[in-house]
């Protein structure tokens, strides 16, 4: 019986074991997501807002740079639909991960302490009016512009606009919900922030330095 009692228990061991694993991929895969959108969008906000004037300037000029940024900022678009739209059709979407929290997950979660009310929190939070009303703003330009080209879709998406605030508090939102998370059922601690943003600015400086050095050589000769 003892016997019995310690293969029932490594049985449960190893079961929790390979859900926790699958919870990793899991998370694993919205952050790939993630950090896909937080990438282009700190290229496609530098690309629009430089520092200097002279970066500004080529910003503006040149269209190579004003085809990155939209290509940036698209991707941008992309991204956070998958994260925020509650669809089959997006399978890491965090309203159907929370879900699976209380149903795939729930033995991690009993055995973490997590209550169901405590998934319900922040659930609510995806649900909050504000994130709604951007995400809903993000879901029509991805519909209307990105993914499809409606005949109503140039008057239509004028009047659609996603300000970069609105979407740092976007990325801000799942932040919060990500880490909370992976402290909760990982006991790990996820850094957000990314390297490697002061590229944008590099390129805009090559570009000025090269008009810079090509004009006085239309001078000196």
């Amino acid at each position: 019986n003892i016997k019995s009692i310690d293969f029932a228990q490594t049985l449960g061991v190893i079961s929790i074991m390979k859900t926790i694993n699958d919870l990793e991929e899991r998370i694993e895969s919205i952050n790939h997501i993630y950090f896909s959108a937080k990438v282009s969008f700190s290229d496609a906000e530098y690309l629009y807002i430089p520092d200097n004037d002279e970066e500004k300037k080529v910003a503006k000029e040149n269209f190579f740079i004003h085809r990155i940024r939209i290509s940036c900022w698209r991707n941008v678009v992309l991204e956070l639909c998958k994260l925020f739209l509650d669809s089959d059709n997006e399978h890491f979407n965090l309203f159907k991960f929370l879900r699976c929290l209380k149903s795939e997950y729930k033995n991690i979660s009993i055995e973490k302490g997590v209550s169901n009310e405590k998934i319900d929190s922040w659930i609510a939070e995806l649900n909050h009016y504000k994130v709604v009303t951007i995400v809903n703003k993000l879901k029509t330009i991805r519909d209307k512009k990105i993914a499809h080209t409606d005949v109503d879709s140039k008057s239509q998406i004028n009047q659609v606009k996603v300000t970069f605030k609105e979407t740092h508090e976007i990325f801000e939102v799942t932040e919060r919900i990500l880490g909370d998370v992976i402290s909760a059922y990982l006991h790990a601690y996820q850094i957000f922030e990314i390297s490697g943003t002061e590229k944008a600015g590099q390129i805009l400086r090559i570009i000025h330095e090269h008009h810079k050095w090509y004009y006085e050589k239309l001078i000196t000769n």
